[in-house]
């Protein structure tokens, strides 16, 4: 019985993991976006995730850049009032 439970905690997440990563499943839900199922539409979309990568990372820089700044700022409070 505890084999079995087992067995169950263990094969649904990756039977879940395995069959929600097919390209067949991820092709028939992407449909509604007009991509042909070819070659130049899997172009389309690899294109698509570089795009969004690309806005990824930006934003990501962004963040480290004002982080930076707000230290630099704090730093240069620092040095003014001798802390």
């Amino acid at each position: 019985m505890e084999t079995g439970r087992f067995f169950i905690l263990v094969a649904f997440p990756v039977g879940a993991f395995w069959f929600f990563n097919q390209p067949a499943f991820f092709k028939y839900f992407m449909k509604g976006y007009k991509l042909p199922d070819t070659a130049e539409g899997d172009a389309q979309m690899g294109a698509w995730k570089e795009e969004l990568n690309e806005k990824r990372r930006k934003v990501e820089y962004e963040k480290f850049l004002r982080e930076q700044m707000a230290f630099e700022e704090a730093k240069r409070i620092r040095e003014e009032h001798n802390i």
